[in-house]
């Protein structure tokens, strides 16, 4: 079962497979961040050893090993507890650095508040989201039996592995059943109990409940939420993982949607190749490994420095329409390395791949009576409201399906290179006979040219490395000859001597 602790294993019927942890185990993987809770906040020892502590044990039993999402941030064991101490965790420093209040509170009972939100905030995913078993029963909360946690039924069987099941249509179902959550969390915990029943954390606790989006502290929450997000760390990198970061800039806005090659469907976008769209998340990638280089450790991503060293990376490359190129701050030769955007991604959850690790494929998408062909792929952006206003996917093609559908329009073909096209429209003519409209065809003039270009980044780093190691060649062959002389030298001496 050691193997569980270190890798999401996936069951052939979608689950993800865990393996129990106790509550003092969780408890001391996250001790880093309870430190720096205590050290960061204004929350006295007494208040901390008897509302805070009890509290986060309590939460832990409650959450036990579920993870904070099926694939995006935290995902792993034990992630939602992790997650949630992130999140105040931050929600406490954004407070601070911008001198926040709220109602009538005093800075010490504001981070007991921050503190209880932040562990709430997500808590209602265990009732709505997500099924777990232990291969011989199902666990559901009971609201007649507030005592028993999570850690209680998976300890009962700790030896059995834990499938996590998520409920496919769960899209922020937890924000409208944290209620439920509520009595869950504060059984037996009275003193906390006794603070919360003031009018200024009750108002707070109903602006979470009701996700208030006028509320100062659910705002507060929610965008240390993001950066929680943000500051996630793998095990090998001082910044998130590159699918997690690139669904980060889009749930933070900083990739813009409305740009054309996006194609809302549930759950995620299409994105079509060589598109406006494909550009800016090829930038947004570029920009990751231009971050990474500038950070080193975990405190450089502070609240405040991401979207700073973003933007200082967004500055340094530099893009005009046709084509890209690169500023002094990331020389071509030097510093950050260019890397290919689906390999780079190919493990990832935030490319959806077709067979045999396709990306990009014809799909034909549907919207209010017009069909188009779009040639592109698929991102996963989990976090998406389902809604009527997206395109269904019909059907999948490859390429020489759609070849030959656009060569039965002579006329699409004679105006265009059939292997650029990437996307197209079909519409009704005056026969009630679909047509592919020649207004609607779009045309991949990007992909050609950046692969040309990382080629040619690739030649010349080549390059540079074959020069620098045949002057490093050529200096340990002087240093050689030099000490060889120097030898000679000493026994002529020596000999001379004797």
């Amino acid at each position: 079962m050691n193997l569980l602790n270190n890798f999401l294993v996936l069951g052939k019927d979608g689950s993800r497979v865990f393996s129990y942890r106790t509550v003092s185990e969780l408890l001391s993987e996250n001790k880093v961040i309870l430190q720096l809770i205590k050290t960061t906040s204004f929350i006295s020892t007494d208040s901390s050893i008897n509302l805070i502590d009890p509290l986060i044990y309590r939460f832990a039993k409650v959450v036990s090993i579920a993870p904070a999402s099926k694939c995006l941030h935290d995902c792993d064991c034990g992630g939602l507890l992790r997650h949630s101490l992130l999140v105040a965790l931050k929600a406490i420093e954004v407070s601070k650095y911008t001198n926040f209040k709220y109602e009538d509170l005093n800075v010490e009972e504001l981070h007991i508040l921050i503190i209880f939100l932040a562990l709430l905030h997500d808590v209602g995913k265990l009732f709505s989201d997500i099924t777990l078993s232990n291969g011989v029963s199902d666990f559901n909360y009971d609201e007649s039996d507030l005592e028993n946690t999570l850690d209680d039924y998976l300890s009962g069987n700790s030896n059995l592995p834990v499938k996590i099941y998520f409920d496919k249509s769960r899209s922020k179902n937890h924000e409208n059943i944290i209620v439920k959550a509520l009595p869950f969390l504060l059984y037996k915990q009275s003193e906390i109990g006794r603070f919360l029943i003031q009018k200024s954390c009750k108002k707070a606790i109903s602006s979470i409940v009701k996700s208030d989006n006028e509320d100062d502290i659910y705002k507060l929450i929610k965008v240390a939420d993001i950066y929680a997000c943000k500051t996630s760390i793998n095990k090998f990198s001082p910044m998130y993982e590159i699918g997690c970061y690139l669904t980060l800039l889009f749930r933070s806005g900083l990739v813009d949607i409305s740009e054309s090659g996006f194609y809302k469907i549930n759950g995620g976008y299409v994105v079509e190749q060589g598109s406006q769209a494909y550009q800016s998340i090829l930038k947004a990638f570029d920009y990751y490994f231009a971050i990474l280089d500038e950070c080193n450790t975990f405190s450089d991503l502070t609240h405040s420095s991401f979207e700073k060293l973003y933007r200082s990376c967004k500055e340094s490359v530099l893009y005009n329409d046709d084509f890209l190129s690169y500023g002094q701050s990331f020389d071509i030769n030097l510093n950050y390395p260019r890397k290919s955007f689906f390999v780079e991604l190919s493990d990832s959850n935030f490319i959806v791949q077709g067979a045999y690790k396709r990306s990009c494929i014809w799909r034909s998408l549907y919207d209010r009576g017009s069909i188009r062909f779009v040639y592109g792929f698929i991102i996963c952006l989990d976090y998406l409201d389902h809604d009527d206003s997206v395109f269904k996917i019909m059907n999948e093609y490859d390429n020489k399906e759609v070849k030959n559908l656009i060569q039965q329009y002579q006329s699409v073909v004679d105006n265009f290179d059939i292997d650029l096209i990437t996307s197209f429209d079909m519409s009704l003519d005056d026969n009630q006979e679909y047509q592919i409209d020649p207004a609607t065809v779009s045309i991949d003039s990007f992909s050609k040219k950046r692969s040309e270009f990382l080629s040619s980044c690739s030649r010349t780093r080549s390059k540079n490395k074959a020069k620098i190691k045949s002057k490093l060649s050529r200096d340990i062959s002087r240093l050689q000859k030099e000490i060889l002389e120097n030898e000679r030298s000493m026994l002529s001496d020596d000999y001379d001597y004797f």
